[in-house]
């Protein structure tokens, strides 16, 4: 008997290789069971790489209710041997904390983002990724208005390998985050009992009463507000109030001496707190206008986006 050499079927580069072996009686010897004359052993042929997978968030750390975000999600394919992951799986689920979103897909020469480039809501798509040719989805989020405050939200992408490749890494997942913080848009008037004062007057008629008034614009979130006076020369700061709160607002002390530093309170979305603050023009005060400027500033983890009309400046005219 003798044995031939085996046969060979070529593969694509993915795929079933057959590979068969066959063996043939030399003349003048009978085969009596030929048919187990030859065997065959089926081998898939898959591709190779290493698929990853990374996310980016804009902007970076907080964000506010009703903010935009925007999402980079990127599908790379590292091959030594040049295989692209065809039919590779992206999926992209929104967090509850954001409301809606739509997303573009683009890739360059050789790879391929799928059935479509473009589309809303969740990412589910089967994507070609070549060797060293990114597929790259942008996601343009709102964040909810009823996301949780002081939360975070986590938003997360993965990348999975098809039947036909064999995925030689481990970075399959990637989770780009911000918190939620409130923001609320603070402002603050100042205005003064007195027009002027004669800086030769008793100390009764030399007393000014300012009123300060913090307030939160329509919408906001319940904002912490920190208030602060500033110490111009020849006024002296006797004692401070603060109350006639209007939509919900709270302070959280209701008096104190000398001049607000600082001062705390609580102020939702179209509601206002008032400080009432006494003081006393020195009788060495220069002659001319003294301006007294408060402002106001939200405390640490609390957003203001508008920051021109957090001070503000009430005008005593000083007399001989």
């Amino acid at each position: 008997m003798a044995f031939w050499p085996p046969s060979h079927t070529h593969a694509a580069p993915s795929g079933p290789m057959v590979n068969t072996a066959t063996v043939v009686p030399l003349a003048g010897y009978v085969d009596t069971s030929p048919g187990n004359d030859s065997a065959s052993d089926t081998v898939t042929i898959r591709g190779a790489g290493n698929l990853a997978i990374a996310k980016t968030v804009t902007p970076t750390g907080v964000v506010v209710r009703g903010g935009t975000v925007t999402y980079t999600v990127t599908a790379t394919n590292t091959s030594p041997l040049g295989d692209t992951a065809i039919g590779a799986n992206v999926v992209d689920t929104l967090p509850a904390g954001i409301a809606s979103a739509t997303w573009t897909c683009a890739a360059a020469s050789g790879s391929s983002c799928g059935a479509t480039t473009s589309g809303s809501g969740n990412i589910n798509q089967a994507v070609n990724v070549a060797n060293g040719v990114p597929v790259v989805f942008t996601i343009t989020g709102t964040v909810s208005p009823t996301a949780t405050l002081n939360a975070a939200i986590a938003n997360t992408a993965t990348v999975a390998a098809p039947a036909t490749f064999n995925d030689t890494g481990g970075a399959n997942t990637a989770t780009a985050s911000n918190t939620v913080r409130p923001s609320g848009n603070l402002s603050v008037t100042n205005t003064v009992s007195k027009p002027s004062v004669a800086r030769s007057g008793n100390a009764i008629g030399r007393q000014v009463l300012y009123t300060v008034v913090v307030a939160n614009g329509a919408g906001g979130d319940p904002m912490t507000a920190l208030l602060t006076e500033s110490t111009p020369a020849g006024l002296t700061f006797n004692s401070w109030t603060c109350g006639t709160p209007s939509g919900g607002g709270t302070c959280a002390a209701a008096s104190g001496s000398g001049r607000p530093v600082n001062a705390s309170s609580t102020v939702p979305g179209g509601g206002s707190v008032t400080y009432r603050i006494t003081a006393t023009v020195n009788t060495n005060a220069a002659l001319g206008a003294l301006n007294n400027t408060v402002t106001v500033a939200p405390a640490a983890n609390f957003i203001d986006p508008v920051l021109s009309n957090n001070t503000a400046t009430a005008t005593v005219t000083v007399t001989a």
